[in-house]
């Protein structure tokens, strides 16, 4: 199978191995050992990864299905995940901090809102921006098929000029979640260019895209170097810009996987939102263990529990869903 067949063909794998980098990293963050682990702290750009391979997805399923169709086929797959991960985590929060939130702060966090600042707080910046994604998709998909390779370089340029212009306004630079959701709108845009130019930019192993790649790769490393020494915060433009470099590495490794490893990395991007929502359980849970060890343990055999544990939960919603739906 050559790259741009397994692009568009087995997305899982990709999938399943952004969503290792993520879990890798939340490791790292949340119970130590990044010295030795120094690979696991650049994870996060696993999330990169997600998201270009999400947009192309999103793609797929937009031209097939209406509007109405396509929304309701994303919510279904992703809000009651989302619900489930708000609702504990604000009820262990509560808890564990003896705060008592209000009605409206369960409400922010439970839909989303909690986001944007209106009320609760923040919990997680993803899955958020991934339901904003969701409904502005049409917007996105119209833009890229307008503009092309222009539009995606331009957004990069806009996301940088935003995260400047914030950081010269107020001294201080943009928010965390608004941060990681502007850095990566490009390399969700090159999703879609990508599904849209499918026999042209979609072939990774032609010339075109191999030179577009090593000019982002440059340029991510720039900035990485860049972010390091100015007080601005650009890290996430700069991993969004290695990240078509770090696709192509592994479009070539795809082949050395043996059939019992890579049926483990595509399951977990099968189920890659019940993963992440269950590696969200952990962190709100994880301070719990009495020790480093307990932590690691619990974080390893946790994140398989949860999971497990979601995937039945989703899909007898979904289907309870689906039938109201159909009715």
């Amino acid at each position: 199978m050559n790259a741009k067949e397994l692009i568009f063909s087995d997305r899982t794998y990709f999938m399943g191995l952004a969503m290792l980098m993520v879990i890798c990293f939340h490791f790292v963050s949340w119970v130590g050992f990044g010295k030795f682990l120094l690979p696991f702290l650049w994870g996060y750009i696993g999330v990169d990864i997600f998201l270009f391979f999400s947009g192309i997805g999103l793609c797929f399923s937009y031209k097939k299905y209406s509007y109405l169709t396509f929304i309701q086929r994303r919510a279904i797959r992703i809000i009651p995940l989302y619900m489930v991960g708000a609702v504990l985590d604000t009820a262990i929060t509560s808890w564990q901090d003896g705060i008592s939130f209000s009605s409206w702060d369960w409400f922010c966090n439970i839909t989303s809102l909690s986001y944007y600042h209106i009320g609760g707080y923040l919990r997680d910046w993803y899955l958020s921006s991934l339901i904003l994604l969701y409904l502005t998709f049409p917007i996105a998909y119209k833009y890229v098929n307008k503009c092309k390779s222009g539009g995606v370089i331009f957004t990069v340029i806009l996301g940088l000029l935003a995260i400047i212009f914030v950081y010269s306004a107020t001294g201080k630079n943009m928010p965390f979640q608004y941060n990681c959701l502007i850095s990566r709108i490009p390399i969700f845009l090159l999703g879609i260019l990508v599904y849209d130019r499918y026999t042209d930019i979609g072939n990774i192993e032609n010339q075109r895209y191999r030179k577009v790649m090593w000019i982002s790769m440059v340029l991510g490393m720039m900035f990485l170097v860049a972010d390091r020494l100015i007080p601005i915060s650009i890290g996430f433009v700069a991993t969004a810009l290695i990240a078509p470099a770090l696709i192509y590495g592994l479009a070539m490794l795809h082949r050395h996987i043996g059939k019992s490893l890579m049926r483990i990395i595509r399951f977990i991007g099968i189920y890659s939102l019940e993963f992440y929502v269950g590696n969200l359980i952990i962190h709100v849970t994880i301070d719990i263990m009495p020790s480093k060890m307990a932590k690691v343990a619990y974080y390893i055999i946790g994140n398989l529990v949860f999971a497990l544990m979601l995937i039945p939960f989703n899909k007898l919603v979904a289907k309870y869903c689906s039938s109201l739906i159909k009715r």
